[in-house]
C-alpha cells in the first residue's frame, strides 16, 4: 500500500514539473493511462511499472528501463493525443512484460553479436507492438497504435533502424494478427 502511494505521489509529482503548458493530454488522462499500465503489468506479473515524463525531452521518444520506469518525453505528450498516447506506453508495456530490458542487458553481456542483431531487435519491437494492439483488439477498440504510426509516418519516422523496423513493416506485422480480432469482434457485435 505505501509503495503504491508513493508511486502515485512520484506520477503526480511528474505530472505538476510538466505544468501543464502545450499538453495534449489532461492531468487525469495521464492517471487513467498510468492505471492502465499498472493493471496490464500486473496481469502480467510485472508489478514494478511506473510511469515517468521526461519534461526536458522535446523529441518524440519513449523507452522502457530495466527497473520498471516506463519513459515518455514530453514531445510525445505534445504530439499525441490521449489514445495515441495509451498506445505508445502500452507499446512500452508490452516491453516491460516481455523483460525486453532484462533479456537485453542480459545478452548484451553475455553475447553482444546477438544484440547487434537487427533481426533479433526488431522482433522485440514487433512483440511489444502486438501487446499494444492486443489491448484494443481484445476489446474491440480501435487500435490507436495505426494512428500514432502514421503521425510518426509524418514526422519522416519510417526509417529502419538496427533497434526498430520501418513503420511500414511494423503496420504489416500488425495486420497479419488483426484478422482474427476484426471477426471476432463483428461476431460479439451482432
Amino acid at each position: 500500500m505505501a509503495k503504491q502511494l508513493i508511486n502515485k505521489n512520484i506520477l503526480l509529482l511528474s505530472i505538476m514539473l510538466l505544468g501543464l503548458q502545450a499538453v495534449a493530454v489532461t492531468h487525469k488522462e495521464l492517471i487513467h493511462i498510468d492505471n492502465i499500465i499498472k493493471e496490464q503489468c500486473n496481469i502480467n506479473m510485472r508489478d514494478d511499472c511506473k510511469l515517468y515524463i521526461n519534461k526536458d525531452d522535446d523529441s518524440i521518444n519513449a523507452y522502457s528501463l530495466i527497473d520498471g520506469r516506463i519513459v515518455i518525453s514530453q514531445g510525445i505528450i505534445n504530439t499525441f493525443n490521449k489514445n495515441e498516447l495509451l498506445a505508445v506506453t502500452l507499446h512500452e508495456c508490452g516491453h516491460m512484460v516481455n523483460r525486453d530490458p532484462e533479456t537485453v542487458a542480459y545478452i548484451a553481456v553475455h553475447y553482444p553479436h546477438i544484440v547487434d542483431s537487427k533481426y533479433y531487435r526488431h522482433k522485440i519491437e514487433y512483440k511489444a507492438d502486438l501487446f499494444a494492439s492486443n489491448y484494443f483488439y481484445s476489446r474491440c477498440q480501435h487500435n490507436y497504435i495505426y494512428d500514432a504510426f502514421k503521425k510518426l509516418n509524418k514526422a519522416d519516422w519510417n526509417k529502419e533502424s538496427n533497434t526498430h523496423p520501418s513503420l511500414n513493416n511494423r503496420i504489416k506485422n500488425i495486420q497479419k494478427y488483426e484478422k482474427f480480432y476484426v471477426t471476432k469482434c463483428k461476431y460479439i457485435n451482432k
